[in-house]
């Protein structure tokens, strides 16, 4: 969820030069799931956002890097743990397909980003039953991330229902277009 502060960012970038913020936010959902699934990759080798215990040796990885929080914070050093990152990749390609034939075919960037949110929302649910941070909180027998995802499927239904015109993008360069990136990208 920390892609949607960037996106926040864009939006005013753009916002700022006169422009409509559904632009930012229609292109970013339609391609930050991809972006998503390549990031769990880096989670991965990290060993950050690991899954919890498992027993069984098909689907179950190991870490032994001291640095790893599964070694270093989780305390899961050598044991087999959920892939969950590897759970979360295909689920994304799967909605970076969806939101992209949608952005594709016309669809209202408000709508796009209201599904971005659900589906994320529910694939990140389900992810986080598997998870095994023992620094994440447990809230009345959810984690906190499935609390945020809940909030995420529920803004995304309200997204949905928002009236906007479909943006269509009229490729072109100029030097606002070079600055406002240089700026955003900063």
């Amino acid at each position: 969820y920390g892609g949607l502060v960037g996106i926040l960012f864009g939006i005013l970038a753009v916002w700022t030069m006169g422009y409509s913020g559904w632009v930012i936010i229609g292109v970013a959902s339609a391609v930050m799931p991809w972006v998503q699934a390549i990031g769990r990759l880096r989670c991965l080798v990290n060993g950050c956002c690991h899954g919890g215990q498992t027993n069984n040796p098909a689907i179950g990885i190991r870490y032994f890097h001291p640095r790893s929080r599964v070694c270093n914070i989780s305390g899961l050093k050598g044991a087999l743990v959920h892939p969950t990152q590897l759970y979360s990749i295909p689920w994304l390609f799967l909605v970076g397909l969806v939101l992209l034939v949608l952005w594709n075919n016309h669809i209202s960037s408000s709508f796009i980003f209201g599904l971005y949110l659900i589906l994320t929302g529910l694939g990140r649910f389900v992810e986080e039953a598997y998870r095994g941070e023992t620094q994440t909180p447990i809230i009345k027998g959810l984690r906190l991330y499935q609390w945020t995802a809940v909030f995420s499927v529920i803004v995304g239904i309200v997204m949905t229902v928002i009236r906007t015109e479909p943006v269509f993008i009229q490729p072109g360069f100029s030097w606002e277009i070079l600055l406002t990136a240089t700026i955003s990208g900063v």
